[in-house]
């Protein structure tokens, strides 16, 4: 129950005791509740005041609008009803520590400013029961412009408001273009566009319980906290962009690597071949490359590779300097989450990751549950003084043309 909702039950009750106290069952008790009544009325108008003026604090520290509740409101927050009590912040990008600290700044600045209203892990190193705070996510966790360390950053982005909807997917490009003779019949060209369904899919993780006490006693636990989250956030949504995963109907969503009509390419000598007959491939197909998405290992093995004299292939022949990071003249993005061996190769253009509503950062004290779920473990964290972190976005895929991306085998 929020604020505002036990003001409205406390008035409730001092009408009736105030009807009551006209005639001659008014008791003694009567009149001491009368008092507590009025005493945590005037608590909770000051409660609500206070968050109002916090609300106030944080629009102007961040981008967005606010309201006002509780950690119960905020499954309603994500179907974008808006409730007393989650507070929302738009406009911030996410990522760890030393190469993404901005969206982390903005949840930390957005966590500073409404705890002392909802609650959070530590308020001037004193415990404030659950809450959430929300800050608006456009699938990108990592704010690279050039899109070297981050695969969302190399693609599209668009917010959709319906958790399911449909689009436009090109599965054949037959182009008969030719000179007619005049009042000749012109010829048909083929571009095999066919509806296809996307579902969104809720991407989440729980932090292990941690000791209330080391809020309070390491000031630099939160930040680290909400770093490591957002990172692996990141590492998250970058799987899902290349693997696919489960919507939340529990349909199927296909990655780069596992949409059908995405092409294989073989191996083909070595790993910078394999990746120059992909793109010739698709030169000739009439698909440009716009991107090259490699493992760190892979990359550092061609960043490696020499010449029969020791002089390095990529780059300068002395490693003083880092190379640019391209291949044939294509960006190469570097993924974690791209399988060793392997690389994709295309148009990224035609990857567009779709975002529903915003990241959530959420906190539980009270009940944990750890396991599995073939073996869940029930944890009791208000008696252990421990609390919990969850956070979570919600994205979907569209992939308009697979015929414009490879798959390259980078060994035998």
């Amino acid at each position: 129950m929020n604020p505002e909702q036990r003001l409205a039950q406390l008035r409730k009750e001092a009408n009736a005791l105030l009807a009551k106290a006209e005639g001659p069952d008014f008791t003694e008790a009567d009149g001491k509740r009368a008092t507590a009544l009025a005493r945590e009325v005037n608590d909770l108008q000051t409660k609500i005041g206070n968050a109002n003026a916090a609300a106030a604090a944080l629009n102007k520290a961040v981008t967005g609008g606010i309201t006002h509740s509780s950690l119960e409101d905020e499954e309603e927050y994500l179907r974008e009803v808006t409730m007393p009590g989650v507070r929302k912040a738009a406009g911030a990008d996410n990522g760890r520590r030393e190469r993404a600290a901005a969206f982390a700044k903005q949840m930390q600045k957005a966590l500073d400013v409404a705890a002392p209203t909802i609650g959070g892990p530590a308020v001037n190193k004193q415990l404030v029961p659950s809450g959430a705070v929300s800050v608006g996510f456009d699938g990108r966790a990592i704010e690279d412009p050039k899109a070297q360390h981050s695969l969302p950053n190399a693609i599209n982005a668009r917010p959709v408001d319906k958790p399911t909807g449909s689009y436009l997917r090109q599965v054949l490009r037959e182009n008969n273009a030719t000179s007619v003779p005049m009042s000749q019949l012109k010829p048909v060209s083929r571009y095999g566009l066919e509806a296809e369904n996307y579902s969104i899919a809720t991407i989440a993780h729980v932090s292990e319980p941690t000791p209330i006490q080391y809020f309070a006693d390491y000031g630099s636990l939160e930040e680290f906290l909400i770093s490591e989250m957002t990172y692996g956030l990141e590492s998250a949504v970058t799987d899902f962009i290349l693997n696919g995963g489960l919507a939340e109907d529990d349909s199927t969503v296909y990655g780069i690597m596992t949409t059908p009509g995405v092409i294989q390419t073989a191996f083909s000598g070595s790993a910078m071949r394999s990746i120059r007959r992909a793109l010739g491939d698709l030169e000739a197909a009439g698909s440009p490359a716009t991107g090259i998405v490699l493992n760190p290992l892979d990359w550092m093995e061609i960043e490696l590779a020499e010449d029969t004299t020791g002089r390095f292939l990529v780059g300068p022949s002395q490693p003083t300097a880092a190379p640019a990071r391209t291949l044939w003249n294509v960006p190469v993005t570097l993924a974690n989450d791209m399988p060793v061996g392997q690389a994709v190769v295309g148009d990224l253009s035609v990857v567009t990751l779709l975002t529903r509503s915003s990241a959530l950062l959420a906190w539980n004290p009270f009940v944990g549950i750890t396991g599995t779920e073939a073996a869940p473990v029930t944890r009791e964290l208000f008696r252990r003084n421990e609390i919990e972190a969850r956070l979570e976005a919600r994205v979907g895929l569209e992939i308009t043309s697979p015929k414009s991306l490879r798959v390259v085998d980078l060994a035998a």
